[in-house]
């Protein structure tokens, strides 16, 4: 899994169409919480929907909680790129 580590001014600059959930806030960002956004073609693969809201999901040896789901980002855009971010 490609994995970006981000913080919560990234939601802002880049568009992502969110069909479940939302980005992580900067109070949660700055308090630590691991949460996480996914693909939607990630979510499939892992849990065989996009319901995953809640759920825990592992990354670089971490533990987070799945707090959105977004459509699939081109691997052609560079910056944006990644099937899961987290902060």
């Amino acid at each position: 899994c490609d994995v970006s580590f981000t913080d919560d001014a990234f939601w802002k600059v880049f568009e992502f169409s969110f069909l479940k959930g939302k980005p992580y806030l900067k109070e949660e960002f700055e308090s630590g919480i691991k949460k996480a956004v996914i693909t939607e073609s990630m979510a499939r693969l892992l849990y065989g929907n996009i319901e995953v809201i809640g759920k825990p999901i592992r990354l670089s040896y971490a533990d987070y909680t799945i707090c959105g789901v977004v459509k699939d980002v081109s691997t052609l855009a560079e910056y944006a790129y990644a099937q899961a971010w987290v902060p």
